[in-house]
């Protein structure tokens, strides 16, 4: 189940690995992810 701590978890684990242009994509996926799963 997802949290909004595991959520900012892995948005700031990404940071470390990823520039903007990357991270900016995975984000929205992870929270088009995040609404359908909290339906």
């Amino acid at each position: 189940m997802f949290t909004l701590m595991s959520l900012n978890e892995t948005l700031n684990n990404l940071s470390t690995f990823s520039n903007k242009t990357v991270k900016l994509p995975i984000i929205q996926m992870i929270i088009y992810i995040h609404t359908k799963v909290s339906q």
